[in-house]
């Protein structure tokens, strides 16, 4: 069963307070679970919603009497348990803009907008300044994300934007937050390779993207200490090892120390080319979130994005099958 999280906590909760004779009593109870539900919810536990709710519900059904500390007691001890020990997958239950902002100099300035996304199909545009979300003036960036946070899923939103020397209004109707693999597909595919040069700890091709164009080319975002990715490197090794020639490129590209990434590499002794990213600029260029590494990237010889994903699952036999597609294309020609 496919259940919003926040929509199970309030239905439980809700029940509960329709129930309590008191007034008085029902506004400090409904609030004291509100304020529960944001707490946990702070630490994105994906059963913060559940927990409260079940919780609740327990303690209404079988000791009515009981003191409401035991609802935020049973609330924790529910709360460490496992999605699917309660028998229902937690979807995110976010409303989603699909920009990325910094404060502006009298507004919120639009960095990026993310394609199909909400914002996209409104008319943002990189560069803008937003003034106002749903009536309220933001100026800063957090201001509108909390905005943004007091809605939900298909909220119509108007929104008031600064364009140059243009005031333009803009409806915008908010989506389901997607997730990270979704994000890397709509930021990334379809689009132009970021260029990059970077200093080369081992291998044999060039750490500059533009040397690579007319090749495919497989680019790994890891670190030395990854654990689960080594088992993605051997199949990277692979890879080179069983399609040499002048068609493919392999890239592993690793943000962190060059001691530790030199050390990885005499253990590792990869067939492929090993770049440093010292900085992590590469990183944020191709969007790779921080607790996620590794990401796998796939670029056409026109130096077109055909594929991106985080590594694990469907995505590590996604990347290379598309790259072992691109290169049956050359094949035939």
């Amino acid at each position: 069963m496919e259940v919003p999280a926040a929509l199970v906590c309030r239905s439980w909760v809700l029940s509960w307070a329709r129930s309590n004779p008191s007034p008085a009593r029902r506004v400090k109870s409904k609030n004291l679970h509100g304020y529960m539900f944001r707490l946990m919810n702070c630490f994105r536990k994906p059963c913060a919603s559940i927990a409260l709710g079940l919780a609740q519900h327990l303690t209404d059904r079988y000791t009515p009497r009981m003191h409401r500390g035991c609802t935020i007691l049973l609330a924790f001890w529910v709360w460490l348990l496992p999605a699917s020990a309660l028998g229902v997958t937690v979807i995110d239950d976010r409303a989603w803009l699909g920009v990325s902002i910094l404060d502006g100099s009298s507004g919120v300035l639009v960095r990026e907008v993310v394609d199909n996304s909400p914002a996209a199909l409104a008319g943002l545009a990189v560069g803008d300044e937003v003034h106002e979300v749903a009536g309220m003036r933001v100026r800063q960036a957090r201001e509108l994300i909390s905005v943004i946070k007091m809605h939900d899923i298909g909220d119509r939103v108007r929104l008031t934007v600064q364009r140059k020397d243009k005031t333009l209004y803009m409806l915008a109707i908010l989506a389901p937050m997607p997730s990270e693999d979704e994000l890397l597909h709509y930021r990334l595919v379809g689009k132009p390779a970021r260029q990059f040069r970077l200093p080369v700890v081992s291998g044999e091709d060039s750490g500059r993207l533009g040397d690579l164009r007319g090749r495919v080319l497989i680019m790994a975002f890891t670190s030395a200490n990854c654990d689960m990715c080594r088992p993605i490197h051997r199949q990277m090794s692979r890879m080179v090892d069983q399609r040499p020639g002048a068609d493919l490129a392999v890239l592993a590209i690793a943000r962190g120390s060059r001691t530790s990434l030199e050390d990885w590499v005499r253990y590792l002794s990869p067939s492929f080319t090993v770049l440093h990213d010292p900085l992590g600029h590469t990183f944020e260029e191709y969007r790779v979130p921080g607790d996620n590494v590794p990401v796998l990237v796939v670029v056409d010889r026109d130096g077109t994005i055909l594929y991106a994903a985080i590594a694990r699952g469907e995505g590590v036999e996604g990347a290379f099958s598309a790259a072992r597609r691109a290169l049956d294309v050359i094949a035939a020609l």
